[in-house]
């Protein structure tokens, strides 16, 4: 840790306004950055997702559920202000520059508010802002670097002489032994589910159940000779941006990869999602049968643990695929070439949409199909990823 003059503890607070896994994941830099440059007392005022997100994150001292800051009603409001005084911070980050949510934190009894520049911040004694709009070299800056910028806004020369010696892969989020064991536990019955069926017939049922392995059947599947298979993950759902493919090719992609050799594809849904999911994979007239699905709750840690275990994720522009990034796992996204300046990924490896998917004709379709998979099998004869080992 990065020795201070300055014995006394900071408290700094970052206040997360959305309830978006992307925009979370790119506070994670400036969070790391927080602990190791400053020492202080770090509190992340959030929401459900950021609660259980950040809860193994060590570098951060608490991570609280304030509840819907964006859409709260005043009495939500009165009670979030109670929590967040109850700190006394030294410095509130604020995580948008919309003034509701500016007069908000200047309610506070908060010392400073880091923030965008806006007329109503440059009037307040109180905020120290960062010109993120007025500027051109934060245009296509990536929101995680934005992020630093408003780190360093407390002790620029500070930041300025210890930021370069940080080691960013030491704020890759963690999961607990209970979903590591989870996400382990589920693949292990699903390659032998997969295996199973390969070795019955080459037409097969689409219908598979994805319950979790139990304790008892893991002696058999640790014991299962197979080749290490390379686990595909593909997300096909995409809530914010529609700058992806239709479902059709979605699910021809997906099969598509299951005749790459060794290669596996894989699918988390989310209950809003998952029947209709369901049924198209039923209703299509491809094999699917390879294909292993997981069905997630709203738990957000079961999601980043079961991209731990993957070979590498294929995305559009959205939460699963920043989770990768920080977790140092290969990507391929599927992304509008202006969405890659400030949502771009770790390892900048994508295959540009031209347009949204309802504007998108088959031959584009399939021509972002061709791609994405030339661009899979360059990474497996490259070595670029890694396929899973069966856990011991």
């Amino acid at each position: 840790m990065i020795e201070l003059k300055d014995k006394k503890i900071m408290i700094v607070g970052l206040v997360c306004y959305k309830k978006e896994l992307g925009a979370s994941i790119g506070y994670i830099k400036a969070l790391f950055s927080l602990k190791k440059i400053y020492q202080c007392k770090l509190i992340v005022f959030g929401n459900s997702m950021t609660h259980n997100l950040f809860r193994y994150c060590e570098y951060i001292d608490e991570s609280l559920d304030l509840g819907d800051l964006e859409n709260g009603m005043m009495q939500n409001q009165k009670l979030q202000l109670e929590i967040i005084n109850q700190y006394h911070c030294d410095y509130l980050i604020a995580s948008t520059a919309i003034k509701t949510h500016i007069r908000f934190l200047l309610s506070s009894n908060a010392r400073y508010i880091i923030c965008a520049t806006k007329l109503l911040t440059l009037l307040s004694y109180r905020c120290k802002t960062v010109p993120i709009y007025f500027f051109n070299k934060y245009r296509n800056m990536r929101h995680e670097d934005i992020m630093l910028h408003f780190v360093r806004r407390i002790k620029p020369k500070v930041f300025d002489v210890h930021i370069a010696s940080l080691d960013f892969k030491d704020s890759m989020l963690h999961v607990g032994e209970t979903y590591k064991t989870r996400a382990q536990e589920f693949l292990l019955q699903s390659l032998e589910s997969v295996r199973i069926h390969l070795a019955k017939s080459p037409k097969h049922s689409q219908n598979r159940d994805t319950t979790v392995l139990t304790n008892s059947h893991l002696p058999h599947l640790k014991s299962m000779q197979t080749i290490n298979p390379y686990l595909i993950m593909i997300n096909p759902f995409n809530v914010n941006n529609l700058f992806s493919l239709t479902m059709p090719y979605w699910l021809k992609l997906m099969e598509k990869i299951t005749q790459i050799p060794q290669c596996i594809p894989l699918v988390v849904t989310y209950p809003q999602v998952h029947k209709d999911f369901m049924e198209k994979i039923n209703h299509y007239e491809g094999n699917l049968s390879s294909l292993i699905v997981f069905a997630n709750n709203d738990d957000i840690l079961n999601l980043v643990a079961i991209i731990k275990e993957m070979s590498c994720l294929i995305s559009p522009s959205t939460g699963s695929i920043h989770v990768a990034s920080n977790l140092h796992i290969p990507t391929l996204g599927l992304y509008a070439e202006w969405d890659t300046g400030r949502w771009g990924t770790r390892d900048n490896r994508y295959v540009f949409i031209p347009d949204i998917k309802d504007k998108l004709d088959s031959y584009t379709q399939e021509k972002i199909i061709t791609q994405v998979l030339d661009i899979l099998k360059s990474m497996i004869e490259s070595k670029a990823i890694d396929s899973i080992k069966i856990i011991d």
